[in-house]
């Protein structure tokens, strides 16, 4: 959707707030897309109300967004999925790319007017599906998806196209979902038996083996096919499982079990430069000292043992609630 709403809007850094219109009423952006700006604002601006130029046809970052979605469709229609999804993916971070302050194009505005465009679309469509259709059930969103039950009664992507001139796309038809209060966490399994998970914290890089492994098991395929057949059954086991394995954490940590605590418990992230040119106090600046302190002082011994580019094993460990060491 995003893309879409970046074509559709015409928005564009020359095209936000320009001169040539700054009088023009037409030109204000609508007042509900005005109030999602307002209530997601985390800074101050010189304007109270944007407008979006009248007079230009198009935008710069909207005709390349045009530009590949076109790209992206022909290849979809030959049915090139990779070199497709490619596309889709640039059109998707292209838009980020305008929030990041290292950027050489720079305009936290881009983001700001494409997000609430969307959020305010993806809230109209919430209101005609409850609207039109009783059994309809708005159950997940966020700024560029949304997650229904039921919604037979209306063509969702083509009302959005119609009302709104953007571009929806069914994603996938889920057998059984999990949904988490945390945005973008969820697991589940689609139609076609797959298994789909999307950012949930226990599966992340800067989690331990042990959570990886923990959670990889709660969430495998057969236990979901369980939740279908047998839901009471399956939360049993999962359960049981959640306590097992809390009891072992607890029980070889006692014990002083230090395979379990070197390899199941500690995290390894690559360093892009080396440990002692980090300032901020965190595992890089911490593991330094530490390297430091194994190498007796040796500055110019301890920093050939601390190169960038390179792969480093570190833990965490809670020195009080809400705060930890490296």
């Amino acid at each position: 959707m995003y893309p879409s709403v970046c074509i559709q809007y015409k928005i564009s850094s020359e095209t936000i707030n320009c001169s040539c219109c700054k009088y023009d009423k037409d030109a204000l952006i609508p007042q509900q897309v005005q109030d999602e700006v307002d209530s997601s604002s985390k800074g101050s601006r010189n304007w109270k109300h944007y407008w979006i130029c009248k007079k230009k046809e198009s935008g710069k970052l909207s005709e390349i967004m045009g530009k590949l979605m076109k790209e992206k469709d022909q290849f979809k229609e030959k049915g090139l999925i990779f070199p497709s999804k490619a596309k889709k993916l640039i059109m998707n971070s292209g838009y980020g790319a305008f929030g990041y302050v290292k950027f050489a194009y720079f305009d936290p505005r881009v983001c700001e007017l494409i997000t609430a465009y969307s959020r305010y679309i993806i809230k109209e469509i919430s209101k005609l599906l409850v609207n039109s259709d009783q059994n309809s059930k708005v159950i997940y969103g966020d700024t560029d998806s949304i997650f229904v039950t039921g919604g037979d009664s209306i063509d969702i992507i083509a009302e959005a196209k119609n009302r709104f001139g953007v571009r929806f796309e069914l994603d996938k038809v889920w057998k059984i979902l999990f949904l988490f209060n945390e945005k973008k966490q969820y697991f589940g399994m689609t139609a076609d038996g797959k298994l789909e998970t999307k950012t949930l914290t226990g599966l992340k890089d800067d989690k331990t083996k042990f959570c990886n492994m923990a959670t990889s098991h709660l969430i495998r395929k057969d236990l979901l096919e369980m939740f279908i057949e047998k839901p009471k059954e399956a939360l049993r086991q999962a359960v049981k499982y959640t306590r097992s394995i809390f009891h072992e954490l607890e029980d070889r940590l006692r014990n002083g079990d230090l395979d379990f605590i070197i390899i199941q418990l500690s995290l390894t992230e690559l360093a892009s430069k080396a440990l002692y040119d980090y300032s901020s106090d965190d595992w890089h600046t911490r593991a330094y000292k530490e390297i430091l302190e194994d190498c007796n002082g040796d500055e110019e011994l301890a920093k050939k043992k601390s190169q960038g580019e390179k792969e480093y094993t570190y833990w965490k460990i809670l020195t009080s609630i809400g705060s930890c060491q490296n």
